[in-house]
């Protein structure tokens, strides 16, 4: 199976989404050894920036896909053209897009709302984007994740999107998150209690 993600939250400095993206990319890959994973981001964008410690998978590629005057168009005809010409069988859209036209099946990510409810604490720009593209992409899409029950009733309800077609999946620490030993717990526990 040849599995794409999209890399867009990769080519700038890497936020919640980004590291959600890389994650995400890289336990389907360490998932599933035998399988093409891939990032992809249009060209027009800066490269995707993979740290020397997050130590990928040799099985997860990233990608710059060229594009043109047209296919500049990224979710509306540069993504489509690519999926088709590289025979991506999954698409996920791990930034509340996928394309507009997909050939194959699409998986879409929903984190939150807070564009919709908070715009004034969003760029503008992308809260206009997002009141328009979001409920298209989430109707378009085979599969939205959400990553609480809540946003999956407010995905529902907001968008009339049947209930089978939104999943929940919670997020998942990553991996350097670990127990701390209770030596290094106490000097909080006796400020705090």
């Amino acid at each position: 199976m040849r599995i794409a993600l999209d890399g867009i939250p990769l080519t700038l400095q890497r936020t919640g989404i980004g590291n959600y993206t890389f994650e995400l990319a890289r336990g389907i890959a360490q998932t599933l050894p035998d399988q093409h994973v891939e990032l992809v981001a249009p060209s027009t964008l800066a490269p995707i920036q993979i740290a020397e410690t997050d130590h990928p998978p040799a099985n997860l590629l990233f990608r710059s896909a060229k594009v043109g005057a047209i296919s500049k168009r990224w979710w509306s005809v540069g993504l489509p053209r690519y999926i088709r010409k590289n025979n991506i069988e999954l698409f996920h859209g791990t930034n509340y897009e996928v394309p507009l036209w997909h050939p194959c099946t699409t998986v879409l990510s929903i984190h939150d709302f807070s564009l919709l409810i908070l715009p004034q604490t969003q760029q503008r720009r992308r809260v206009v984007r997002a009141r328009v593209r979001l409920p298209i992409m989430s109707r378009a899409a085979d599969v939205v994740i959400v990553p609480t029950e809540a946003i999956k009733n407010e995905a529902c309800e907001r968008f009339k999107l049947p209930t089978s077609k939104v999943f929940c999946v919670p997020y998942a620490a990553r991996e350097f998150f670990q127990p701390a030993p209770p030596e290094q717990l106490n000097p909080a526990r006796t400020i705090c209690c």
